[in-house]
């Protein structure tokens, strides 16, 4: 049976912040699976209902969609450059780190606080 999701995914430690930041977070929505990983039959029928948000403390709020792409899945929001968010075949737990990548490479690691 799969379920759609709200999963929240907070900045894990990087080196200017060595504790994470809970200010820094998205929350996306996908339907997973009683295995714990994206249930790509369920998105494909539905795929609008795949949203994202992204609260940044230093940035204004933005809110958009994932798309899965031949490469992984893409955050796309309000118009900002497209990011890389590395989620296939991996389990979503809560406590599991999950990376980001911007248009130039650069990589954050997410971790996932809660999944409602």
């Amino acid at each position: 049976m799969t379920n759609w999701k709200s999963i929240r995914l907070e900045l894990g430690g990087t080196q200017a912040f060595p504790a994470g930041s809970v200010g820094r977070a998205y929350v996306i929505r996908l339907p997973l699976g009683t295995d714990a990983r994206v249930d790509e039959a369920s998105l494909v029928a539905a795929p609008s209902r795949a949203t994202v948000q992204r609260y940044w403390s230093s940035d204004p709020d933005e809110r958009g969609t994932l798309v899965k792409c031949e490469h992984g899945w893409i955050v796309r929001c309000n118009g900002s450059a497209d990011r890389k968010l590395e989620l296939d075949g991996k389990t979503i737990r809560i406590g599991q780190q999950i990376t980001i990548r911007d248009g130039e490479g650069t990589s954050l690691p997410l971790r996932v606080a809660s999944i409602r």
